[in-house]
């Protein structure tokens, strides 16, 4: 934690302000000690997230900065611009301005003369305890993503009032009162909805009167295609999120729901503990800040699997319809157009694949989560061998789909899978299996003779448990004495069941679906 007050001295900011003006090169000189530090940090430790907090302890008159910018703000203009160059260079490096954090709570009550004078502290206790709060909000979302749906009641909720009694003119929503709260509430679901939010309906209603809103209110900012799926009818909330949530292959802590009553979130809470159920302000004219303001769905970097999620489980919902009617499954996938390709991972798809690391839980053999600087460590190591997986078919383009990472051994021709996952968007297709015959081309390319795998269940990932067993691999416990002795030193600091494989009789099912 930085205040600038502590770095530049007292005596040039009397002299600067008397002249209107910084000196730019004696501010430069004066913040190059704590550059040089930042510097050495992240030279010295790449794979390490290094967390800058900043603050400015001025106390200024908003007339001394209504002409032109005050000397604060121009030195803290010149420090957070030399900042953001490094996080440009740099893809472990984290800011946060401590004055944006205070404005909220009131940057008297966050600051402390008392305690720097007699501590050189400049905070107070309340301005600690926020810092202490927006620290654990990075560092949180630095190692678990943000949700994936928001679950929105309709009633009092979308807008005022119970569309079944009040009827389409007699509910609130519009340009006066709180009816425009209700509108600029939407808009802010509109705008998680552009960044990749997934926005679905969970109400007690009739499904016809929720949709008149939608289609004949003038005053809707939402739409039906801004819906990626929808249950309203009179059962349970809990129930229907559950079949939402198997309908998007989408883990129930996935989810967040937004709802009015208290008592049917108390109800969530308590039958589906994994949603997230936050309480929401009282006051329907708080909700568009409230929601704006949420670190819930928070990201540090959007993909453009993000800007299109909504029409790509769209796309795996009529992938679903198709599939259930179809007598053979594997006549179905063959017409469908199935074509996969492997994709580097460079510059432009590297954000996708430590997405993909972050947010997959099911069909995944190890569920590692990588951050970026990580991430490329892993996948720069010279033995490392590592694709993005891309599929399109008769249903779309879904993007890069899956991650394969695999490692040299210390044994010659020896590697291990270190990361094997595929989004649930794309299951049912037998992807999966094309990948590790991807996978194992290349490693023979290389000579590899014997490749180790891992599973390690998370409760979650049950649906990969019998992937490699399926595909030929044989568990530790079946090895021959020579494969025993070979690879018991790689196995041993494993964490889950080990299987391995001979490149060699490595037979495949289903790869006759894809197209060549």
């Amino acid at each position: 934690m930085i205040f600038l007050q502590d770095v530049i001295p007292a005596e040039d900011i009397v002299a600067w302000q008397a002249a209107g003006a910084c000196d730019v090169e004696r501010v430069a000189a004066q913040l190059e000690p704590v550059f040089m530090g930042i510097d050495h940090f992240l030279a010295n430790h790449t794979s390490t997230p290094l967390l800058v907090a900043w603050g400015n302890a001025a106390q200024e008159t908003v007339i001394e900065s209504a002409r032109h910018p005050s000397v604060w703000e121009q030195i803290g203009r010149q420090w957070e611009a030399e900042l953001r160059g490094r996080q440009a260079h740099s893809k472990s490096l984290y800011l946060l301005s401590m004055n944006r954090a205070f404005a909220n709570a009131g940057l008297n009550y966050c600051l402390d003369a008392r305690n720097y004078y007699s501590a050189r502290c400049r905070m107070s206790q309340r301005g600690l305890v926020e810092l202490a709060r927006q620290v654990a909000t990075l560092l949180a979302r630095i190692a678990n993503p943000g949700k994936k749906v928001l679950a929105l009641d309709c009633d009092n909720t979308l807008w005022g009032g119970v569309i079944g009694e009040d009827g389409l003119a007699g509910i609130q929503l519009g340009q006066d009162g709180l009816g425009a709260a209700y509108v600029d509430f939407q808009r802010q679901v509109r705008a998680l909805s552009e960044r990749g939010v997934l926005i679905v309906l969970l109400s007690k209603n009739n499904e016809e009167d929720v949709w008149s809103v939608f289609d004949r209110h003038p005053a809707m900012v939402l739409r039906r295609e801004d819906i990626a799926a929808f249950r309203i009818n009179w059962k349970n909330k809990s129930e229907n999120l559950a079949e939402i949530a198997r309908e998007l292959s989408l883990g129930t802590d996935s989810f967040v729901l937004f709802d009015d009553n208290a008592l049917e979130r108390e109800s969530m809470r308590t039958q589906m503990p994994d949603v997230c159920t936050p309480e929401i302000p009282c006051e329907v004219w708080h909700w568009p800040a409230w929601l704006e303001s949420s670190p819930l769905f928070a990201k540090f970097q959007a993909t453009e699997e993000d800007s299109r999620r909504r029409q790509l489980y769209q796309a795996r919902s009529n992938f679903e319809l198709c599939s259930r009617a179809a007598t053979s499954e594997n006549e179905f996938l063959k017409s469908i157009g199935l074509c996969a390709s492997a994709r580097p991972v460079n510059e432009s798809s590297i954000a996708r694949a430590v997405q993909l690391t972050a947010k997959t839980n099911q069909f995944n053999l190890r569920t590692i989560r990588y951050d970026e600087p990580t991430l490329r460590q892993a996948i720069e190591e010279e033995s490392a061998t590592s694709f993005l997986v891309h599929l399109a078919d008769k249903f779309g383009d879904h993007g890069n789909v899956g991650l394969v990472i695999a490692k040299a051994t210390s044994i010659p021709h020896i590697a291990c899978l270190d990361t094997f996952l595929l989004s649930c968007r794309v299951l049912s297709r037998h992807l999966e299996n094309w990948m590790l015959q991807e996978c194992i081309r290349r490693l023979r390319a290389k000579n590899v003779e014997i490749l180790l795998a891992e599973f390690i269940p998370t409760g979650r990932n049950q649906i990969a448990a019998n992937f490699l067993q399926e595909n030929g691999f044989i568990s530790a416990a079946e090895w021959d004495p020579q494969l025993q002795k070979s690879l018991a030193a790689v196995a041993r600091n494993s964490a889950g069941a080990v299987f391995a494989v001979r490149t060699s009789e490595m037979s495949i099912s289903h790869l006759d679906i894809f197209a060549a």
